[in-house]
């Protein structure tokens, strides 16, 4: 099984309004966060960097049991915040993508069968709505392209310094 994210929006503009400028605080450059339903699955925990002219770049990371099954996730991703006349120093509108690396491990039930491994790389596309000024939070849709397309909504909760 394999999430990819997708976002579905409108025209992007990435013209010279609001490039090259920084964060508004230094030390909201760094965030940590949690997230449920997103990048990592089922949950996540994730870091991201925000660099000069409008980007940023994050990885999410997860392991979790579902129905017996282990899963295990890594999605870095190129974050860009192109839409800068809705946007303000602590709100911002966002789209990510980057690949994913999904490991699914199903155990043995007995000695007669190995258990089974599969993993995939895939790709993923989101965009949504960030508060970041001490606290982050974050809310998104996304699509998952691995095998199928999958539709998919995440947040997330952390802090930034």
């Amino acid at each position: 099984m394999s999430l990819v994210g997708l976002g579905l929006t409108g025209p992007v503009g990435l013209g010279a309004a609001g490039l090259g400028t920084a964060p508004a605080r230094a030390d909201d450059r760094h965030a940590f966060y949690v997230e449920a339903l997103g990048k990592g699955g089922l949950y996540g925990v994730g870091y991201d960097v925000r660099l000069p002219r409008q980007l940023a770049l994050g990885a999410v990371a997860s392991h979790y049991v579902l129905s017996g099954d282990r899963f295990t996730r890594v999605a870095p991703y190129l974050a860009v915040y192109p839409w800068r006349p809705w946007s303000s120093a602590r709100h911002r509108w966002f789209m990510q993508a980057g690949p994913q690396w999904v490991r699914r491990h199903t155990p043995s039930p007995g000695p007669e069968w190995p258990g089974k491994t599969s993993m995939s790389l895939d790709a993923e596309l989101s965009a949504g709505y960030e508060y970041r000024h001490g606290l982050l939070v974050r809310a998104y849709a996304m699509a998952s392209w691995g095998t199928r397309l999958v539709p998919w909504l995440g947040a997330s909760v952390g802090w930034s310094l």
